[in-house]
C-alpha cells in the first residue's frame, strides 16, 4: 500500500536529500515583489517575537527537548557560543517544516504550547542558529542566517531594478526588511567554529550520553552586516563570567523547579567546554501516581542541593464559565475535550509543606 506524502513526512527523519527537496519545493521564493514582501513581513515578525520571547531561549529549548521525548539535555558553553543538545527524537520532515515556518505541528487539543514560535526566542542569543544531527557516519546541519535571505533580496533587485523603489521606501527609516529564519540553508562543518569541537566530543561520548540533536548558537556571524547585527541586538551566551552566571542561575532557579513538571526530561547538565559545572536530575522511573513525593538533586558552583516536592495530579473538566470568559486563552478554548490535566507541586521542608510566595 502506498503511503501518502503527508503521512510519510510525519515520521520520515530529516536528512540531506529530504531537506534539499523541501527547500526547493517550499522555501524557494520568487524574485518578485511578492517574494520581497514575504521576507519583509518575516523580518517584522522576528522583531516582534524577539521582544515577546525576550530571555526565554533557555526555557524554550528545554521544552522542545521534552516534546521530543528526551531523557537527557545539556547546555554547553564555549568561547564562540552556546550549544544545546538532547537525546530525544531527531527531527522528522514535518518537525523541521514547522520549525522553519514558525508553525507548530502539535495538536492544540493535547497541549497549549502550540504557537510554533518559541524557537524564534533563540534570536535573542545568536544572529545565526544552527540545527545539527549528531551522527558518526554523516555530517548534516541546517543553518538560518541573515546572509541567505539578503542574498535572495539582492538577487531580486538585480533581476528587476524597478523594485528598488519599494525597497528604499521600506528601509528609509533604518528598518531591516531581511529576516534570519525564512530561507534555510545547508551548513558546512568547518563553519561551526567551536561547534565542530563540541560535535566531535558528542560523537565520542564525552558528555555522557547518546545524544541525537545539537543546536549551535554562535556569538558571531561574519556574513551579517555590522549595522544589521546592531539592530538585531542578540546577547550571546559564551564561556565567560556572564555566561556561567546566566546558565547556573537558570539551573538553580528554573530547572530545579521545572523538572518535576516535564513529561520526559530527567537530567539537565551544564558544561563549560568539556567540564561539567552544573547538573540537575530526578530519580529514574519515578512512579506515576495521583499523589507522590519527588526529589530534585542539583549541583552548581561545587555545592550539592536537594529539594523535595509533594505533587498531586488532577484531571477534571474546565468549567464553562471559565471557557466563556473573554480573557481565557484561545489555546484553552481550542481544546477538543473539556478535560484537562493539572499538576500541583508544593515544596517540602523537613517533610512539611512550606509557603512559597513566588509560586
Amino acid at each position: 500500500m502506498k503511503i501518502s506524502q503527508s503521512l510519510a513526512d510525519a515520521f520520515h527523519p530529516l536528512d540531506r536529500k529530504r531537506f534539499e527537496t523541501i527547500k526547493r519545493d517550499e522555501f524557494k521564493l520568487p524574485h518578485t515583489l511578492i517574494g520581497l514582501k514575504y521576507l519583509r513581513d518575516k523580518a517584522r515578525n522576528e522583531r516582534d517575537l524577539r521582544e515577546l520571547y525576550r530571555d526565554r531561549a533557555l526555557y524554550e529549548l528545554l521544552q522542545n527537548a521534552d516534546d521530543a521525548g528526551a531523557k537527557k539535555a545539556a547546555y554547553i558553553l564555549s568561547r564562540d557560543g552556546l550549544a544545546f543538545v538532547h537525546d530525544g527524537q531527531w527531527f522528522t520532515v514535518d518537525n523541521f517544516r514547522s520549525l522553519a515556518d514558525g508553525w507548530s505541528d502539535k495538536d492544540p487539543s493535547q497541549c497549549i504550547g502550540h504557537k510554533g514560535l518559541g524557537f524564534r526566542s533563540v534570536l535573542d542569543i545568536t544572529p545565526a542558529p544552527y540545527l545539527i544531527k549528531v551522527d558518526r557516519e554523516h555530517f548534516f546541519a541546517v543553518k538560518f542566517t541573515w546572509a541567505l535571505n539578503n542574498g535572495h533580496i539582492q538577487e531580486t533587485l538585480g533581476k528587476d531594478p524597478t523594485l528598488r523603489e519599494h525597497y528604499k521606501r521600506w528601509t528609509k527609516h533604518g528598518h531591516s526588511v531581511c529576516p534570519v529564519m525564512a530561507i534555510p540553508g545547508l551548513a558546512k562543518k568547518h563553519n561551526l567554529e567551536d561547534g565542530t569541537t563540541i560535535l566531535d566530543r558528542l560523537i565520542r561520548g564525552r558528555y555522557g550520553g547518546e545524544f541525537t540533536t545539537m543546536f549551535w548558537f554562535p556569538a558571531r556571524d561574519p556574513d551579517t552586516d555590522h549595522k544589521v547585527l546592531e539592530e538585531l541586538g542578540p546577547t550571546p551566551i559564551t564561556a565567560d563570567s556572564h555566561g556561567r552566571q546566566v546558565l547556573l542561575s537558570f539551573l538553580r532557579e528554573e530547572v530545579s523547579v521545572l523538572l518535576p513538571f516535564l513529561a520526559s526530561v530527567e537530567e539537565v547538565a551544564i558544561y563549560e567546554e568539556d567540564c561539567r559545572i552544573g547538573w540537575a536530575h530526578i530519580p529514574e522511573a519515578v512512579e506515576e501516581r495521583r499523589e507522590r513525593e519527588i526529589t530534585v538533586h542539583w549541583e552548581a558552583d561545587g555545592e550539592t542541593h536537594s529539594e523535595s516536592f509533594f505533587q498531586m495530579h488532577f484531571t477534571f473538566d474546565i468549567p464553562l464559565q471559565i471557557l466563556n470568559q473573554a480573557d481565557t486563552p484561545k489555546a484553552i478554548k481550542a481544546l477538543k475535550e473539556r478535560g484537562t490535566r493539572i499538576v500541583l507541586s508544593v515544596r517540602l521542608e523537613d517533610n512539611q509543606p512550606i509557603q512559597d510566595d513566588g509560586s
